[in-house]
This record gives structure tokens, sequence and C-alpha cells, in this order.
């Protein structure tokens, strides 16, 4: 596999604000609807939507992932309740749906309530990606470990194919970038990367909005692509969202 990829976040909020990525003309004959705009992405860029209903307890996170061109690849939605935000916070139980840009789902990711402690490790972080159709895609599951982030990345079968370590011992949310390395299933090499950046130095707006890119081999299977982004969101909420 190729070495991790080295990018800046694209000024995407600019020319490329509205425009979708065009529908790939062919698809794999084994990609599931929706899952061929990954085929030739090595980069992704979450950014969540800013409105001023976020100030609001009973808002949804809304967020929109780009490509390197700014352009828009999927609209992701939370849903969850205003109890659940309330009592649980970051460790609530969510259902996020992927749509494309004819607002198709796509992939729904469904983590159940979990508590933080990394020490209890019956009660581990997990999310199971799956199709609108139930079929199931994936899974991106928190290994027990005392002081990093360890999260391993499982194909339908369970079988590992790509592991995240060596993120912060503890959540960080202002005043530096958080970088969480992406390695091949033994750890023997890194592949790419999953950042975090702190949007309040950039963006004069509440910190809890997030921003971070992901970088990985474009050679990757599509399935496994939608299990990172997976996985880019449950370290989202392991370590940075706040409501």
């Amino acid at each position: 596999m190729s070495g991790p990829v080295s990018a800046q976040p694209t000024s995407s909020r600019n020319g490329g604000k509205d425009k979708w990525m065009s529908r790939p003309p062919q698809s794999p004959a084994d990609c599931p609807p929706g899952l061929e705009f990954l085929k030739d992405l090595d980069y992704l860029n979450f950014q969540q939507t800013v409105d001023s209903r976020d100030m609001c307890c009973g808002a949804q996170n809304t967020y929109k992932i780009r490509n390197k061109l700014g352009e828009i690849v999927y609209d992701v939605t939370e849903e969850t309740n205003v109890c659940g935000r309330i009592c649980c916070g970051p460790n609530r139980h969510f259902y996020m749906t992927i749509t494309d840009q004819r607002g198709e789902e796509v992939v729904l990711l469904n983590r159940p309530i979990r508590c933080d402690a990394c020490c209890c490790c019956c009660c581990l972080m997990k999310v199971a990606v799956q199709q609108p159709n139930g079929v199931l895609v994936g899974y991106v599951k928190q290994k027990w470990s005392l002081w990093k982030a360890h999260l391993e990345i499982q194909n339908s079968e369970m079988e590992p194919q790509i592991r995240i370590k060596e993120g912060p011992c503890c959540p960080c949310r202002c005043l530096t970038d958080i970088e969480f390395p992406i390695f091949t299933e033994d750890c023997s090499q890194q592949i790419g990367r999953c950042t975090k950046f702190w949007s309040a130095r950039k963006e004069r707006v509440n910190m809890d909005h997030e921003d971070f890119i992901m970088t990985f081999p474009k050679e990757l299977d599509v399935q496994t692509k939608m299990c990172l982004i997976g996985a880019g969101f449950l370290l989202d909420y392991m370590y940075f969202e706040m409501s």
C-alpha cells in the first residue's frame, strides 16, 4: 500500500460551496449503490454545517463530506432525540444517515449508547456501517487501551482490515490540531491519517463545529473507505463532541 498522503483542507466554503461531485460513469460490479463515489478518492474533508439552530439543544448535527476540490460527496445527518443529547451528551446512541446528491440514502451509521470510561472493557465504543436494506458493510470497534485511542476497522465478517492508533491520551478541543494515524491491519505501516483541525483558530465560531480531514490509499476498497468515514465520526464523538 502507498504511504500516507499529506494534504490540507480545501477552502470549500468558497468556490466549491454548493457544487456536488460528479457521479462516476462506471462502478465496480460488487460496489454497493452510492459507494462508487469513493472509488478514486484518497482524501475526505468532514465539515459540520454551521447554522443558527446549532445553539438550540434540539438541533441535529449535520455535516458535508467533500473531496480535495471542495465538491460535496455526501450529506450526513445525525438522527437522535433531545433527551439523548441532554442526558447522555456525546455518548448517546445515534443513527447517522449518509445521502448522495439525489437525497438517496447510501449508508446508515448505527452507534449504541456507551460510556466513555476506557477502563470499562465491556462498554467499548462501536459503530455498525450498513446499507439502507440492512446489509452490513462493516464495523468500527474500539479496542481496549488504557491511554490512547485504538479503533479497528472490520469487514462484514468481522475480520480486521485497518487500525487507527496512537491518538491523544485525553480529549483536547482547542489550541491545537489533533492527528490519529491510520495503519495496516498488522500495524506494520502507516497508510493515512485523520486530522482534527481547531476551527476556532481559523473562524470565529463555536469550537463544537467540527472540521477534520482523512487521508488513505486510493486503492482501498469502497467498503473499507466507508467504514473509515464511520471511524472518523466515532473519533469525533469520542474526543471532540461537546453536546
